[in-house]
């Protein structure tokens, strides 16, 4: 979607090609926010779980995201005249940024929850009780808002007007994504100085091991647990950060960042939202399982709807 390109002349034809990925990229992702939607609110383990008010939030932010860059690329294919350096376009990456932010926030606020059920187990439900969890969502929606509004409040009306991001923006959007990564990194650095530890809980005794099956059972899941956190972790900040920080060094500096480079961060950046729902599947045992019992009554019916089209034409 975010191409730094027009639609005119010799580049018309890249861009439409371009423009065709991201669509792609779009669609797939509208499409796995829908299928998380759905496995989420008809599966009763996931809705009594409270990371799942955080997931949701984070599925519909994504989808959200989505959509929106799903609309402005059916605009920018099929209306004569729109072009990505169109003051709507500017509009469209405003809004863009503010949901990164958000999505970014909330996974400060996944993280939190992990950090809680892996580190302080037995206080986990007295800590993050359902109204603290709906006042975090909040909390997600509302700061962004307030740190990119706030530092922009000077240059509102006139922001757009030459169709080009406004410099004061950029650094309130990195400030805030910056501040929910670093939440981020902090709460899983907190995780893995866990397993250093005993395999029990942060105030328990560290001196003996444990001996017992259940025991042994318990640091097993807690070391997979651990292990996945970290995995979206490196890949968060992989895949995540160059969309964040090059379109800032380009407004800033011009010219330093080569064209192609700017668009591979944002390539990059969608193909991190579209490897959401398999690494929310890969850490979360219920959601997988919702998944796999899905998928299996998909293909019941695809096999019964094609034996009874076979037993039609015979």
């Amino acid at each position: 979607m975010s191409l730094n390109v027009t639609a005119d002349g010799g580049e018309s034809g890249d861009a439409d090609k371009k423009l065709l990925i991201y669509m792609a990229f779009s669609v797939a992702t509208v499409a796995e926010c829908m299928l998380a939607g759905y496995l989420t609110f008809t599966s009763q383990e996931l809705r009594r779980r409270r990371a799942t008010l955080f997931s949701s939030c984070l599925v519909l932010t994504i989808g959200i995201f989505a959509s929106l860059s799903l609309v402005y690329v059916l605009v920018l294919l099929t209306v004569q005249g729109v072009t990505y350096r169109s003051p709507a376009g500017c509009r469209v990456r405003v809004a863009q940024r503010y949901l990164s932010i958000v999505s970014c926030f909330t996974l400060a606020c996944l993280s939190l929850d992990r950090y809680l059920a892996i580190c302080w187990p037995l206080r986990y439900q007295d800590l993050l009780t359902k109204t603290r969890c709906h006042l975090l969502c909040a909390a997600c929606w509302v700061l962004p808002a307030v740190l990119l509004v706030v530092p922009c409040i000077p240059v509102l009306e006139t922001m757009c007007e030459n169709s080009r991001t406004e410099k004061r923006l950029l650094l309130a959007y990195v400030v805030a994504y910056t501040l929910g990564a670093f939440a981020t990194f902090v709460l899983y650095v907190l995780v893995a100085l866990e397993f250093r530890q005993s395999t029990y809980s942060c105030g328990g005794d560290s001196t003996h091991a444990p001996d017992d099956a259940h025991g042994r059972e318990v640091a097993v899941v807690r070391h997979r647990t651990a292990k996945s956190a970290l995995t979206v972790l490196m890949l968060y900040t992989v895949l995540s950060l160059p969309h964040t920080l090059l379109p800032v060094v380009a407004r800033i500096h011009p010219g330093t960042v080569p064209k192609t480079v700017l668009q591979i961060g944002y390539l990059v950046h969608r193909f991190h939202l579209l490897l959401f729902l398999p690494m929310y599947a890969g850490t979360n045992a219920f959601f997988l399982a919702s998944l796999s019992a899905w998928g299996k009554l998909l293909w019941r019916r695809f096999t019964c709807w094609g034996a009874s089209f076979r037993m039609v034409r015979g």
